[in-house]
């Protein structure tokens, strides 16, 4: 019983620790990235803040479902997201910028 409780939990961080690390490597290059695009500082703030405000807006409405239905489902839902959320932000050639 102890070793299936550490073994979920070794996902779970694991889990944790590739979404950190994600945003651990774009935070740092993204102010350049988006300067070259021409978006101002505001507009970076609200990129990089976006994140977090989603969370907080959204993560009380999932957590109710997920008490209801089960954390395993939600999890390995959010999985496949996590992981093809990228495809869908490399398909726009370029954003369009209000000046």
């Amino acid at each position: 019983m102890i070793f299936s409780v550490q073994k979920e939990l070794i996902l779970v961080a694991l889990a944790g620790t590739v979404v950190v690390m994600g945003l651990g490597f774009i935070i740092p290059l993204f102010p350049i990235y988006v300067s070259q695009k021409g978006a101002t500082n505001f507009q970076l703030g609200l990129i990089v803040s976006g994140f977090t405000i989603s969370q907080f807006l959204v993560q009380p409405f999932f957590g109710g479902l997920s008490d209801r239905f089960g954390r395993k489902l939600f999890m390995v839902g959010g999985w496949p997201v996590t992981g093809s959320w990228p495809l869908f932000t490399s398909w726009p050639p370029a954003f369009p910028m209000s000046s």
